[in-house]
């Protein structure tokens, strides 16, 4: 397995093309993606969600890129 963990904040429009270029490229593998929007104010949340990852969580607010890559990588190594 694969995990990919990945934090956003806004520019939606770079979310999408990423995690469709990894969803491209992941073929014949076991990906698991940990997802956290960080307080985005446009539809990065929304976006993040369709691709249908392994965990998501939204902040209301951005609290912090340390405390969201912590509790990502918390999540996946639980996982």
């Amino acid at each position: 397995m694969i995990a990919i963990c990945a934090l956003g904040w806004n520019k939606s429009d770079f979310t999408r093309r990423w995690l469709e270029s990894v969803q491209r490229n992941s073929a014949g593998h076991d990906v698991c993606l940990y997802l956290m929007d960080n307080g985005s104010t446009d539809d990065t949340s929304a976006i993040m969600q369709s691709f249908g990852p392994a965990y998501f969580q939204r902040n209301e607010a951005n609290e912090s890129l340390y405390k969201g890559w912590n509790t990502l990588a918390r999540r996946a190594i639980a996982d």
